[in-house]
């Protein structure tokens, strides 16, 4: 079965918090969750993810991305290959600081190959680049989702 993008929820805090929530979504029991996390620091970490469904996140193995200066910034991505589901599911991350500004986008994918949680390959640009590029991957598995993150 291919993968398929069903919906996105998303958010993001002004003021300074130590945590982010979506405003919650339906997902559906048996798909794939996907939560991008924004910090507006290069220190601090998300310490963990949860969602009104109570799945058990995981966080994608290499996925930090701290960005390189003139920004300031970091993103990291957790995970559910399986979720519970629920009519109006928030999903929050919690970070090990405050930081002024944060989001969260949280994407759900149908399939019923599962997700893997670590990096296959990384890519990386100049700030001033309008194009970055990867290097070259092979995923594990025909029908696998394959990520981009940039900031």
């Amino acid at each position: 079965m291919a993968v398929t993008f069903i919906n996105i929820d998303q958010a993001d805090g002004a003021a300074v918090g130590g945590s982010i929530a979506s405003p919650g979504i339906s997902h559906t029991a048996g798909n794939w969750l996907m939560a991008f996390v924004y910090w507006e620091e290069d220190t601090g970490t998300v310490t963990g993810a949860t969602n009104t469904a109570s799945d058990t996140w995981v966080q994608v193995a290499g996925a930090l991305l701290r960005l390189p200066s003139p920004y300031v910034g970091s993103i990291d991505a957790w995970a559910i290959n399986n979720t519970a589901g629920n009519a109006s599911d928030v999903v929050t991350a919690a970070f090990s600081t405050t930081p002024n500004s944060r989001a969260i986008m949280v994407a759900q994918y149908s399939s019923s190959n599962g997700i893997p949680t670590s990096y296959e390959a990384r890519g990386t640009a100049q700030a001033t680049n309008s194009v970055i590029t990867s290097s070259s991957i092979s995923p594990a598995a025909s029908g696998n989702l394959n990520v981009c993150i940039t900031g």
